[in-house]
């Protein structure tokens, strides 16, 4: 498994003077904006079948919540980059684990699993990622 690349790097936010702990926390919080991002298009993608439901703004949260680290698995093998034998190698999984992911058996796997999905995803999708990267340095402009 490749080494994981920070997100501050990734978006050339310049992390000079931080102590250590700061850098967790912003790490923590590009995380968030990352799997919002993602969440969103998500969203966008299944936005008729939630018209079909009928769902609330919530419901529909609610449901890409639970499902969040099976869409990312299935957006990867959707990319053909990778099957899910590949997946579990490269998190350094168990093949159960990931098939208990896609199956809905499992929602709430490691924070460490999570990271790797993404890292995965990134490396699997990175026209999509150099998307996402322009989003979140707007919003991250937006806060300032």
């Amino acid at each position: 498994m490749p080494a994981r690349v920070p997100f501050r790097i990734l978006l050339n936010i310049c992390s000079n003077g931080l102590s250590q702990k700061d850098l967790l926390l912003l790490e923590g919080v590009l995380y968030g904006l990352l799997c919002d991002a993602l969440k969103d298009l998500f969203r966008s993608h299944h936005a008729s079948w939630f018209h079909l439901l009928k769902l609330t703004l919530e419901e529909e949260a609610a449901m890409i919540d639970r499902s969040f680290l099976r869409l990312i698995i299935e957006d990867t093998v959707a990319s053909d980059t990778y099957d899910l034998e590949g997946i579990a190698r490269y998190t350094q999984s168990d093949r159960e684990v990931i098939e208990d992911i896609v199956l809905g058996r499992n929602s709430q796997p490691s924070i460490e699993l999570l990271q790797r999905l993404l890292d995965l995803h990134r490396d699997a999708r990175p026209d999509l990622y150099a998307e996402l990267r322009k989003k979140i340095t707007a919003k991250l402009t937006e806060l300032e």
